[in-house]
């Protein structure tokens, strides 16, 4: 399918569902448009995808729109709560939402309306972030691809041959395809990690604790699984996270972690660090970070030489929109 570059993610005149954190917010700030505007831009987008691709369950435009009026007087007054203020973000379907129903892809709670948002969708709502849509799971979120007899199959917005991955598929497809630039997700056993993989994105499985939990659906992976952020740059699921981290009494695991801005810094030094013999250190998993600047991360080659930067399917850069 049709891409567009990269720097279309930061670029004023480009389509407003194209844009990332940044550019929306700063064009918020400037007056150039509005969280409204924004909004009906990715709901517009996704009535375009959503036939194909299929990355939506359940919409909450009407609620949506209502938020980004809100949203739109607080940014006219010099007043966003938060850097994700006016944000469309959608929502996996197995993240409790007050008002809208929760399914977990099963046909056994296809009617099941909560009364009250878990934790970090209510961190989310507080932050002024626009939740306009629940995203497509695997029943039980326990596949490795996304499909279930309620809401059907979702696909891949590079391939449509292909699948996103699960079980955050439907939540990787729409960020993927512009449907938002953010997503909330979920990660036990790779449900994040891998569909961002497919898709190009970046996903992050938080540390347990690190973005505290309460209210949701019955635990089956227990503390393996964590919520945490999908998006198109590091920069935006680093703001996402910064948002949704910090200790609520309510999850005992998060009481005894440093701020989640403070353990990236020290993450850094300890990196930068000389180790003894003049070598870099370096923390589990170094040798597959992405390079200075959020660079793409790479095939091992032989003995370690890279081999080329991951791709989606069909070859396209990642960082970049699916196109239509």
């Amino acid at each position: 399918m049709p891409t567009t570059t990269s720097s279309e993610h930061t670029d004023p005149s480009a389509p407003l569902w194209r844009l990332g954190v940044q550019a929306l917010t700063q064009g918020y700030a400037e007056g150039r448009f509005t969280p409204a505007d924004a909004l009906q831009a990715v709901l517009q987008r996704l009535q375009a995808v959503q036939p194909t691709l299929n990355p939506v369950a359940t919409l909450d435009a009407e609620r949506a729109l209502q938020a980004a009026q809100a949203s739109t007087q607080r940014w006219q007054a010099g007043a966003p709560r938060s850097a994700l203020d006016g944000v469309p973000v959608s929502v996996k379907d197995s993240l409790v939402t007050g008002g809208l129903r929760t399914t977990w892809g099963s046909r056994v709670f296809e009617q099941q309306v909560p009364v009250d948002d878990e934790l970090p969708v209510a961190r989310l709502r507080q932050a002024g972030a626009l939740l306009f849509a629940k995203t497509n799971v695997p029943e039980f979120t326990v596949q490795g691809y996304t499909d279930n007899g309620l809401f059907g199959t979702t696909r891949n917005p590079w391939n449509p041959a292909l699948t996103p991955g699960g079980s955050s598929g439907g939540a990787v497809c729409a960020v993927a395809s512009g449907v938002g630039p953010l997503a909330l997700a979920t990660d036990g056993g790779g449900s994040i990690r891998r569909p961002a993989g497919h898709c190009g994105l970046v996903g992050l499985k938080p540390t347990t604790g690190r973005i505290p939990r309460h209210g949701g659906l019955p635990e089956i992976l227990l503390h393996f699984e964590v919520v945490g952020p999908i998006g198109r740059t590091v920069a935006d699921v680093a703001t996402m996270l910064d948002v949704l981290a910090g200790p609520d009494r309510r999850d005992a695991a998060s009481l005894h972690l440093p701020p989640a801005r403070a353990a990236r810094g020290a993450a850094a030094a300890a990196r930068a660090a000389p180790a003894p013999g003049g070598r870099r250190a370096g923390g589990p998993g170094d040798r597959h970070r992405g390079g200075r600047g959020g660079a793409p991360l790479r095939r091992a080659g032989p003995r370690g030489a890279h081999a080329g930067p991951l791709r989606p399917a069909g070859g396209d850069q990642p960082g970049r929109v699916a196109g239509a």
